[in-house]
């Protein structure tokens, strides 16, 4: 494999495949260093089961691939994706030899695949490059890049660089096999994976109401003052952070375009800081009874938290109050959402922060965050 300037290493490329199988964020990572390596418009890891042809695991990225297109291609492919099926025969065939669109598949077929033209005009698609492999009777993983109507099919340059990738690949997904990770989580179709087995995370409706929480989700909504769970559904505490919640739910659920980016809701309190990450999911057919749009909250505690206070007070002679309200500055709160984090006034915090500036020695807010960070 040749090094790209603008893409990850090798090395880096092998270990985000392997860690791709714990945390959705790095196999994406993964497919889309891979991506550019070919000059492919998109790609996927696809992990089935063999008997029940059940989506286990799916990871996406690039032109075309909407929530929408993704939807249409899990609930459907089994039926009408004849690239699959012409991938299952190289391999049959020819053992894990990639598969290349324009070699497996005869103009005829394509023409008589009304089912594919039409999806894949959707995603502006036309060229497919894959393999697939069977780590054992269970599962069937495929990996498979696409390049856009108009471009120029794969050829044997692609074909030698999805063949390195394939036995790590096959690791991968043996070793997620051993850790029971494959099929852990409901099936959902977003960048982030079908598995976040670490990142608390919970899938909610347009109004809350929790549909799939993993267990550190799960414990995390139990344990976090600023969260509530009220009849299985999703509430914050405050009803200004409940207010900014609703409205980004509201539009991730909306959002049509994956890479769009994910909506982030910010909650402040003076011991904690936490980030909601949400993004749009949508569920293949039958993965829960009744499915309807829903959307996927990935829960993260960011920055400093009080349990540094008791340092800043060492270094800088600080009171508790004012250690906190540093933690607070270093986090990037303005002054009134400090105040409100505390539940005091504005002024209260402007009379502690010029307090806390003197025994810091310093007069900006950003100068006082670099001195908490560097000592914390």
């Amino acid at each position: 494999m040749s090094n790209h300037p603008d893409d990850l290493s090798d090395a880096d490329l092998i270990e985000a495949i392997y860690a791709g199988i714990l945390d959705g964020h790095e196999m994406e990572r993964a497919i889309r260093a891979a991506t550019s390596r070919i000059d492919a418009s998109g790609g996927n890891l696809h992990i089935i089961g063999t008997k029940s042809l059940e989506t286990r695991y799916f990871v996406g990225f690039g032109e075309g691939y909407t929530e929408e297109a993704i939807s249409a291609f899990l609930d459907h492919w089994q039926y009408a994706n004849v690239h699959r099926f012409a991938m299952r025969r190289a391999y049959e065939t020819h053992g894990a030899s990639v598969y290349l669109c324009h070699q497996h598949i005869s103009e005829d077929d394509w023409q008589r695949a009304a089912y594919l033209q039409e999806f894949f005009a959707k995603i502006g698609q036309r060229w497919l490059a894959g393999a697939m492999l069977r780590p054992n009777d269970e599962i069937e993983t495929s990996i498979t890049f696409s390049r856009r109507i108009g471009s120029k099919h794969f050829g044997d340059r692609e074909a030698r660089f999805i063949q390195q990738l394939l036995p790590h690949i096959k690791g991968a997904t043996g070793l997620a096999m051993k850790l029971g990770r494959l099929g852990a989580a409901a099936p959902i179709s977003l960048t982030a994976g079908l598995v976040i087995a670490q990142t608390p995370s919970a899938m909610v409706t347009a109004d809350g109401s929790i549909v799939w929480a993993n267990p550190s989700g799960l414990a995390l909504i139990e344990e976090c003052a600023l969260i509530q769970s009220q009849r299985d559904r999703l509430t914050m505490r405050d009803s200004k952070d409940e207010s900014l919640f609703k409205r980004a739910l509201a539009r991730a659920i909306n959002k049509q375009v994956l890479n769009a980016g994910p909506e982030r809701v910010s909650l402040f309190s003076e011991e904690d800081v936490y980030e909601l990450e949400i993004l749009p999911a949508s569920l293949p057919s039958g993965a829960l009874a009744g499915s309807v749009s829903v959307a996927l909250i990935m829960f993260r505690k960011r920055g400093l938290t009080v349990t540094s206070a008791a340092r800043l007070q060492f270094l800088f002679g600080f009171t508790e109050a004012e250690a906190n309200l540093a933690i607070l500055v270093a986090n990037g709160l303005s002054i009134d959402q400090a105040a409100d984090a505390r539940g005091v006034k504005s002024s209260t915090v402007r009379a502690q922060l010029r307090s806390v500036f003197a025994k810091a020695d310093v007069s900006r807010a950003n100068a006082l965050a670099a001195k908490v960070w560097a000592v914390s």
